[in-house]
């Protein structure tokens, strides 16, 4: 009998969108964490979490490696070192300075972020956020 392909994907936000973070794109005012600090935390949580939760293959997004808004901490290393992982990762974007649109209007906008485990034939997600 084969055995079912454990899979995480999990968007953790360059480890800094913690309930301390202020975040500008939901109607907040700051555009990354007060300290490096609270990314150090938030990482070791992330840790915690998915040691909690062995898996085949993990999906990271917004994983930093040398980022300004993350106060430069490897994220990917950390990662990979903390799940003894072989890390293989591609940039969304490389860019010196990302324009936000014209028209955005982030106080009108309400968003919703809703955490999550959901376990079906050893697939798990988490935190998905929705604009409404």
């Amino acid at each position: 009998m084969q055995k079912p392909i454990d899979i995480i994907s999990w968007n953790i936000g360059y480890c800094g969108l913690g309930a301390k973070q202020d975040f500008f794109m939901d109607g907040g005012k700051m555009v990354r964490p007060a300290n490096k600090k609270d990314v150090e935390e938030n990482l070791a949580g992330i840790i915690e979490t998915l040691k909690r939760y062995p898996s085949d293959f993990y999906f990271i997004q917004e994983m930093d490696t040398a980022s300004k808004r993350s106060y430069y901490v490897d994220q990917a290393a950390a990662l990979a070192d903390s799940l003894g992982a072989t890390l293989t990762y591609t940039y969304n974007f490389k860019a010196s300075y990302v324009p936000l649109p014209v028209s955005a209007d982030r106080k009108s906008s309400k968003r919703n972020r809703s955490c999550y485990a959901v376990s079906f034939h050893g697939i798990l997600s988490f935190c998905t956020s929705v604009s409404v």
